[in-house]
């Protein structure tokens, strides 16, 4: 039995210190990811990859694609469209991380503004006071994936 534990005890050691490695990896912002769990675009955001969308589509052809994205992606989901005025319209979305399958509230808001859609996206985690980076990654990954979506229908 001592000479289980002499052996167990150091592997133990080592495999926590690889999660905690690992959990780190996904850290980009250490002045952000451990004291912030929200992110959203802006006009003049510092990473690009955060920055308002706007798109030669109408706000019923980008809705129907975010609700394709909800439904194609495995931790994603739909669940409600608002209307906030003529012009506006706010898509609300879930993502589930995978491993602790914490939810992030992702808001999707639509504006029409002449013959273009204006998207933002705000996302926040339901709990914690850091996000390890999740948000923006949330953010980034929608933002790519209606790229890929809109690109295919030029």
């Amino acid at each position: 039995m001592s000479n289980l534990l002499r052996y167990l005890g150091p592997a133990i050691g080592i495999v926590a210190l690889l999660v905690t490695l690992w959990i780190f990896s996904y850290i980009e912002d250490w002045s952000r990811d451990l004291t912030t769990n929200i992110a959203e675009t802006s006009p003049d955001a510092k990473d690009v990859r955060l920055r308002t969308q706007r798109l030669a589509l109408s706000p019923d052809e980008i809705e129907q694609k975010l609700k394709a994205i909800a439904q194609s992606k495995p931790l994603w989901s739909y669940d409600r469209t608002e209307s906030v005025d003529a012009d506006t319209r706010k898509i609300h979305l879930v993502r589930t991380t995978s491993l602790m399958r914490f939810k992030d509230d992702i808001i999707v808001t639509l504006k029409r503004n002449g013959d273009q859609t204006v998207l933002d996206v705000y996302s926040k985690s339901r709990i914690g006071k850091g996000d390890l980076g999740q948000n923006p990654r949330n953010i980034r990954d929608l933002l790519a994936y209606v790229a890929t979506l809109t690109s295919s229908t030029k």
